[in-house]
């Protein structure tokens, strides 16, 4: 199996085998069962890119640049365009689904296969697009409560939902216009995320505000601004609301997350700040938020384990058979995740498993720092 992947990966990739061989020794090419994937972006291809034994590549989706501020950013990297595409950029996670050797497979970002994911797309959408259309991958978000990786329940959606982003030919990692992704969608019934319509570049920034202002107020995360027919990368923007809601769940369990995940979203509120030119008063509401997010957050995990209780993250997963929770539970002991299944609630179509995800170096830290060691 190994050998004949290493020749799929030579000719689908274009890289030769002393270089596959390389990136196995560094553990960036990872071998799974049936594929091997890319561990992280190395000699331009894109991390999570993933190769099956029958041929088939599903690359990486790529990383989307931010920008931190709306006017000049927006006219510079668009200067010469006519016409830009405002679209929401929904809170859940990154996937990509398509379909190898006949079945579905969710990948996530890294190119993991998630058991959970893949039953939830066999569900939400089937195998009927992919029928007409196996060259094509379907990238999308992931939201909803019942949610393993973000659970968030702010979309009016029951449990969890899958909403397209882009469509993404396999071979050759290029995404087809808008409008194309639109008619295929609407002819398959699959869900898109939400369009604020097309605008010039000059412009674009007045009605990108508009939007932000209303999605903040809905605790929404931001937007992606894109050329119709990706002739230029999209970048993306976020809320004031998304920026310290990520600030609490990253101060929730300040020992497992990186410095860079806390500074660029401080960062951000800056120049929206700048940009927006608030006054002392709206200054002052936004630092309020900012600093409620960080300091609420990290007291209640030190109250926590002050009181000997775990500091965990709690989320669920909705499926049809415990086979799928199985499964999961394997996923997540293959990343080394530490987790307990707290209850298995039947439900009339399936099961609701209540799992918590005990976030073992803030547990760990704060309980030395409580015991009065150095920082």
């Amino acid at each position: 199996m190994k050998d004949n992947l290493t020749q799929i990966t030579e000719k689908n990739l274009n890289i030769n085998r002393e270089k596959i061989q390389e990136g196995l020794k560094k553990q960036i090419i990872i071998p799974e069962k049936n594929h091997y994937r890319f561990n992280k972006t190395w000699g331009g291809i894109q991390r999570g890119t993933t190769i099956f034994k029958d041929g088939s590549t599903i690359h990486g989706f790529p990383k989307i640049r931010r920008a931190m501020l709306l006017k000049p950013t927006i006219k510079k990297h668009f200067k010469d365009f006519q016409k830009i595409t405002i679209e929401e950029k929904m809170n859940g996670y990154n996937v990509r689904a398509a379909i190898t050797n006949n079945k579905i497979v969710g990948l996530t970002r890294s190119g993991l296969i998630c058991p959970y994911t893949t039953a939830k797309l066999e569900e939400k959408i089937g195998y009927s697009f992919f029928k007409e259309n196996p060259n094509l991958v379907l990238c999308g978000e992931m939201i909803g409560p019942d949610n393993p990786y973000v659970p968030k329940n702010i979309y009016n959606v029951e449990s969890v939902d899958f909403v397209i982003f882009d469509i993404m030919e396999k071979q050759t990692a290029d995404f087809l216009k808008l409008e194309q992704r639109q008619k295929l969608t609407d002819k398959y019934g699959l869900k898109n995320v939400p369009n604020f319509g097309q605008h010039h570049p000059e412009q674009a920034h007045k009605k990108a505000r508009e939007i932000i202002k209303k999605l903040s107020k809905e605790k929404r995360e931001g937007i992606l601004i894109k050329h119709p027919e990706h002739k230029k990368p999209p970048i993306k923007y976020t809320t004031s609301q998304s920026n310290c809601s990520d600030l609490e769940f990253a101060y929730r369990y300040y020992n497992d997350y990186g410095s860079d995940f806390v500074h660029s979203r401080v960062v951000r509120e800056g120049f929206q700040s700048y940009e927006w030119r608030e006054q002392e008063q709206q200054l002052e509401e936004r630092a309020k938020r900012l600093g409620k997010s960080i300091l609420k957050s990290i007291k209640k995990t030190i109250k926590e384990r002050n009181n000997n209780e775990k500091t965990t993250e709690e989320v669920s997963i909705k499926i049809k058979e415990l086979r799928t929770a199985e499964k999961f539970k394997k996923h997540l002991e293959k990343q080394a995740v530490e987790f307990e299944v707290k209850d298995i609630e039947e439900l009339n179509d399936g099961y609701r498993v209540h799992i918590s995800k005990v976030m073992r170096p803030t547990n760990d830290k704060t309980k030395s720092l409580l015991n009065g060691d150095l920082w």
